[in-house]
């Protein structure tokens, strides 16, 4: 069991048929290729969870419809032969997307590091992984029909040496490709190996093939062009040609995610993601980050400095301070910043403290006089987790008495949109259950003042009292700060019927997606910007819903299908929440993505080969099935329970290893995959084994697109897991209609 009976699974199935351990192999670079493709989102699409959850359920997708339409375009007759074809198929495809992954980024507007439009990429996401994934679904019908005589248990077991791959392929992908290659470089080493296989008949039909004579054709072609460095020249034209009006310096991937630093008229900016992070000189807004607070606190003896570059702590060294801290997490970002725009930055009275800066705040007790958050309204749970109440309360307990914390968020000097209201709403409410007093003053960005103690707003004679009435920012200070000005801003922002912005209910990242639907598309984000909380809304509608799918899925084996779409629905939200939750934790998704997914295969395996090592009677296997849909409806319970324990920072929920989160998603997976083996068994035949596969897929797609999108940012993550709770009760009662006799 420690190796999911690996070794000797793929010894006795290599000799059955002529698609034995074809399905291990081939999970585990489609495996691979999925992770990188993740990261590449992320990477093209700022950061943002919501990439990963557009990413897997396009890929689950369009995986199931390859499934469930592969046989109409590929030849049952001959299975073993039409395997070859589309391995191949695949292995060509694979650099082919990456590549024009490379060529959309570089057209799609974003040249500044500016966020691309949805409308460009949710279709450009679909259109990419099309090809690769829909092959990738059609050949699981094909290896269950290669393997003859073994109707009943063939499906649970090319499922589970599927799931072995993919399993292993993550572990690689985790621990060697996205550590030491570029997303290109690894795509074509993946499709290199495919060849590789190919030429030396590991994928084999058992014949002759020309398959196999072309294949070590395309590994020469590959390994050659792989040594002459092909795939980074091609990844730095692109990304040349991306930033055109700038001269590129460097693109390089930390554990955080992707940095790239790009020059114009001796101004330096750093791109992380895809999006702009900050500029080096970065003249007067980080000037005005500085000044706002720490005037509030002339005789403040130490500040502390998070988000955005050291500028906004290098001006803050005009201030009597004994001790500025600038807190860093990503330590690559610092050291391509002390290499390229300011060397020797750090040292006597500032001082970077590496680490991730909420650790830093939380073990901190009456420490600073000043916090400022110099960030941007937030877009992803990596950059929410400055924002929400849980923060605002630590940063209470780190401040002195009448400390005060300074907080920045995009906006508009004039204007407020919808979205950006309720935005800002969401943060100042947050703001305000913490803090006596909050204030929020308008500009080009917004910053909010929290203290217990007074705020001060006469900054004309603050400015005097400091010296300062002469600096740049002195008179958009006090242009910001009059009384007209405040009034404006607390009157667009209050008027807001949104709720607090919280960790596990991330309502001011969730309301910055509309303001980014704006930016390309006021009155798409104006017409389905939600009005209020509409929580409860959503969680009824999707009951009904859920329910009338269930009664209009037919009797028999409708009833296993939309089980099977259940649990797959569970399952994949689930691994988004796990995604998501991790985040707010650690903030360092873009490096563990690959083994979360890992450990969930890896419990996808062992419990489809638990499930298909007995053949045992249908009856069994129905009882079986009902005991499993049952855990589906405790599991979101029990991870409520357990919640709470998760923020609590001890060692095994999160320590430095993050070992719940690799254990978790093994455990939640394990039934998951006992339950489609448990299925397979209850009808044989090739077609069912296709649409059991495609109602997995569809139902975990559809997981990831609305766990990401929807539940967990709108009902957050307690009412999300009673949902899916909810979804399972319906899923068991379905099955009892099932007729097992005739089914």
């Amino acid at each position: 069991m420690k190796h999911f009976g690996l070794s000797k699974c793929l010894m006795s199935l290599r000799g059955s048929g002529p698609a034995g351990s074809e399905p291990f192999f081939f999970g585990l670079a489609a495996m691979g290729t999925q992770i990188i493709f993740l990261r590449k989102f992320l990477t093209l699409f700022y950061g943002n969870e919501l990439s990963a959850g557009i990413t897997l359920s396009f890929w689950l997708l369009i995986t199931a419809l390859g499934a469930s339409a592969g046989k109409r375009f590929f030849s049952p007759a001959q299975p073993e032969r039409e395997i070859l074809k589309i391995i191949f198929a695949f292995a060509v495809f694979l650099p082919v997307t990456f590549i024009a992954a490379d060529f959309f980024g570089s057209a799609g507007g974003a040249a500044t590091g500016k966020i691309l439009s949805p409308f460009f990429m949710i279709p450009a996401v679909f259109f990419l992984l099309f090809p690769c994934c829909f092959l990738a679904g059609a050949l699981f019908p094909l290896f269950c029909a290669s393997r003859t005589g073994e109707k009943h248990v063939s499906a649970g077991i090319v499922y589970a040496l599927d799931a072995a791959g993919t399993a292993f392929g993550g572990i690689a992908a985790s621990f060697l490709l996205v550590r030491f290659f570029s997303p290109l470089q690894s795509a074509w080493l993946i499709s290199g190996l495919i060849f590789f296989l190919l030429g030396i008949k590991v994928f084999s039909c058992g014949g002759k093939s020309s398959i196999y004579k072309f294949s070590k054709i395309m590994f020469a072609v590959f390994a050659t062009a792989y040594m002459m460095d092909v795939p980074s020249s091609i990844e730095d034209f692109f990304l040349k040609k991306r930033y055109a009006a700038h001269n590129v310096i460097i693109s390089a991937d930390s554990i955080y995610g992707n940095i790239t630093l790009i020059e114009r008229q001796g101004q330096l900016s750093f791109i992380k993601d895809g999006s702009y992070d900050f500029s080096f000189p970065g003249g007067n807004e980080d000037c005005y980050a500085a000044y706002v607070p720490l005037l509030q606190a002339p005789n403040a003896a130490k500040a502390l400095f998070i988000g955005g570059g050291p500028g906004a702590a290098r001006w803050a060294q005009r201030f009597p301070l004994k001790e500025i801290i600038y807190a860093q997490q990503d330590t690559k970002l610092m050291e391509l910043y002390e290499r390229w725009a300011s060397s020797g930055v750090f040292g006597g009275r500032l001082r970077l403290a590496e680490g991730d800066p909420r650790e830093l705040v939380k073990k901190s007790a009456s420490e600073y006089d000043c916090v400022v958050v110099n960030g941007s309204l937030p877009l992803n749970a990596r950059d929410n987790r400055f924002y929400t109440v849980e923060f605002f309360a630590r940063a209470k307990i780190a401040l002195k008495e009448g400390g005060i914390l300074s907080l920045s968020a995009e906006s508009a000097s004039d204007y407020l949109s919808p979205s950006q209201a309720a935005a800002l709403s969401s943060v100042y409410k947050s703001l305000s259950a913490v803090f006596k007093n909050v204030l929020a003053i308008p500009g080009e960005k917004t910053l909010f003042l929290a203290s217990d103690g007074d705020i001060d707003m006469n900054y004309e004679k603050l400015l005097q009292n400091a010296g300062m009435e002469d600096d740049a920012v002195a008179g958009v200070i006090v242009l910001n700060t009059r009384s007209s000005r405040l009034k404006w801003m607390k009157d667009a922002i209050s008027s807001s019927a949104v709720g607090e912005n919280r960790d596990l209910r991330p309502l001011a990242y969730y309301y910055g997606f509309f303001g980014w639907l704006e930016t390309f598309g006021h009155l798409f984000g104006k017409t389905f910007l939600p009005n209020g909380d509409i929580t409860g809304t959503v969680f009824l509608f999707a009951l009904v819903f859920i329910t009338a799918v269930a009664v209009l899925s037919g009797r028999k084996t409708g009833a296993v299908l939309f089980a099977t779409a259940a649990t797959g629905f569970s399952a994949l939200f689930f691994q988004i929440l796990m995604m998501i939750v991790f985040q707010i934790i650690y903030g360092q998704l873009y490096y563990r993505i690959g083994l979360i997914s890992t450990f969930f295969m890896a419990g996808m395996a062992s419990g489809s080969f638990a499930g298909s090592r007995k053949n045992i009677s249908c009856g069994k296997a129905f009882s079986a099935l009902l005991k499993v849909q049952a855990i589906y409806i405790f599991f979101p319970l029990l991870f409520v329970f357990y919640i709470p324990r998760l923020f609590e920072g001890t060692d095994f929920f999160t320590g430095s290893s993050g070992l719940f989160f690799m254990l978790i998603p093994f455990i939640y997976a394990f039934p998951a995959g006992l339950r489609f083996s448990l299925s397979a068994r209850l009808e044989g035949g090739k077609n069912f084994s296709g649409r059991l596969y495609a109602a997995d897929f569809a139902g975990s797609a559809l997981g990831a697109a609305l766990g990401a999108a929807v539940l967990i940012p709108v009902l957050g993550i307690y009412k999300s897991c009673l949902l899916a709770a909810a979804l399972n009760l319906i899923a068991l009662m379905r099955l009892f209609s099932y007729n097992q006799e005739g089914g």
